[in-house]
C-alpha cells in the first residue's frame, strides 16, 4: 500500500510569562493507510511521535483541511476510552458532534474527526480508517524584551540553549512568522558568518542588498518576520536593541540497557525521540551525558541505516549536515546497523548491531 505523507507545521503557543512565550513546532502527517485505532497508534509511534491531539480550533481546522484534501469521511485522532489523548496530553478542548459521544452498543471507545464538519464522533476502535500523526521538532522561546545581540545571547544561554540558528529552508519556514514583531535577533554573527553555537552557515537567506556592513559596524544578524520580507536576513549593529528568539532541546540519558528499537519506542512513548545531533553544541552536551552512562562501550542515538539503500538517517528527520563519524565506523551497506556514540572512541559515532542492548539518550521539546 502507498503511504501519502503530507506534513503541515503549526506553532503551538503556551505563554508562561509576559516576556517569554515558548512555541513547540509540530508537524502533522496525514497517513492514507486504513488501520484500526490501535494499529494507527502503533504506526504513529513507530514513524513519528503519536496520534494527533487537538488543543485549539486552529489545530482542529488544520487537521480537517489535511483530511479534507483527500475526501476522507473521517480519520482517527488520538482520543480514546475515557476520553484521554494517547500522547498523555490533557484534554482542554473538545468539538463533539451534537449527541456525541454516545457509545452506541457500548462499543464506541475511540474518536474520529469528520472532514466535512470538523466535528468529532465516537466509533468502534476496530474500524479501519486513515489517520493523522504528529511529530515535535524543536522548541523556541520568543523573548518580548528588547536587548542587544550579546545580551540576547547571554539570556538564551543562561535560560535555554542558544540564540536560534537556521540551517535549512524548512527551519526558516518554521520561525519566519513566529510573532507579530517585525524583526528579531538570530544567532548569526560576522566571524566569516558563523552561528553563535559554533556551527558554520552554509544556508543563508539575505535580503536584497544585504549584508552591506554599513560603517564597517554591522556584525550581527536580524531577521524580518511577518512582513513582505519575512524570513529575510539583514546585518545590523550588535548594540542595537530588538526582540530575539532562543532555541531549546533537553537531552535525557536513560540508564537502562535496551535494543535500539526498544530505546526508540521508549523515547517516543516517554519523551520526544531518540537524540539527533545537529551541531557541535549538541555533540558536546550529549558526550557529557554519555560519560555518565552505566557500563562501557556506546550509547544509542537516533541514527539508523536504511537496509535497502544503505544510507544513514536520523529518525526525527533532522536534515543537518553535521557529522562526527569515527574512522571506518559506518559499517557495511545493507546491514542491520544502528548508530551509537562511542565512549571508548572519543565520543565519535559508530555502528552497532541494532539488537545489542545499550543505554540511550532521548530528547524532549
Amino acid at each position: 500500500m502507498i503511504k501519502m505523507d503530507m506534513f503541515f507545521t503549526l506553532l503551538l503557543i503556551s505563554a508562561v510569562a509576559s516576556v517569554i512565550s515558548p512555541r513547540v513546532i509540530l508537524q502533522y502527517h496525514f497517513v492514507e493507510l486504513e488501520k484500526t485505532w490501535g494499529e494507527a497508534q502503533n504506526y504513529c509511534r513507530a514513524h513519528y511521535q503519536d496520534l494527533i491531539s487537538i488543543h485549539s480550533a486552529q489545530q482542529m481546522e488544520t487537521i480537517r483541511s489535511i483530511s479534507g484534501v483527500n475526501n476522507e469521511e473521517a480519520v482517527w485522532i488520538g482520543l480514546r476510552n475515557t476520553w484521554l489523548w494517547s500522547s498523555g496530553d490533557p484534554v482542554n478542548f473538545t468539538n463533539w458532534n451534537p449527541g456525541q459521544p454516545n457509545n452506541a452498543h457500548g462499543s464506541q471507545h475511540c474518536a474520529a474527526i469528520l472532514s466535512n464538519s470538523s466535528r468529532w464522533h465516537d466509533t468502534s476502535c476496530t474500524e479501519n480508517r486513515s489517520f493523522v500523526c504528529f511529530s515535535a521538532r524543536r522548541q523556541y522561546h520568543f523573548i518580548q524584551e528588547k536587548k542587544t545581540w550579546f545580551e540576547a545571547l547571554e539570556i538564551c544561554r543562561k535560560n535555554y540553549t542558544d540564540l536560534v540558528s537556521v540551517h535549512s529552508q524548512k527551519e526558516l519556514e518554521e520561525i519566519k512568522n513566529i510573532s507579530g514583531i517585525t524583526a528579531i535577533w538570530i544567532g548569526l554573527y560576522r566571524n566569516v558568518w558563523h552561528w553563535s553555537n559554533g556551527d558554520p552557515a552554509p544556508f543563508q537567506n539575505w535580503n536584497t542588498g544585504e549584508p552591506d556592513n554599513v560603517g564597517n559596524d554591522e556584525n550581527c544578524v536580524g531577521m524580518w518576520i511577518r512582513n513582505p520580507s519575512a524570513g529575510k536576513w539583514k546585518d545590523s549593529r550588535c548594540r542595537e536593541e530588538t526582540y530575539f528568539l532562543c532555541s531549546q532541546v533537553k537531552y535525557i540519558l536513560v540508564k537502562e540497557n535496551k535494543t535500539w528499537i526498544e530505546a526508540f519506542n521508549y523515547c517516543r512513548t516517554n519523551h520526544t525521540d531518540l537524540a539527533s545531533i545537529p551541531n557541535a553544541t549538541a555533540q558536546t552536551e550529549i558526550a557529557e551525558l554519555a560519560k555518565t552512562s552505566s557500563g562501557g562501550g556506546g550509547v544509542w542515538i537516533g541514527l539508523r541505516r536504511d537496509r535497502l539503500l544503505g544510507f544513514w538517517f536520523w529518525m526525527d528527520d533532522d536534515e543537518s549536515e553535521f557529522s562526527n563519524w569515527g574512522d571506518g565506523s559506518k559499517g557495511d551497506p545493507f546491514s542491520d546497523h544502528c548508530g551509537m556514540i562511542d565512549k571508548e572512541e572519543n565520543f565519535t559515532w559508530r555502528f552497532e548491531c541494532c539488537s545489542t542492548k545499550l543505554n540511550f539518550i532521548c530528547y524532549k521539546v
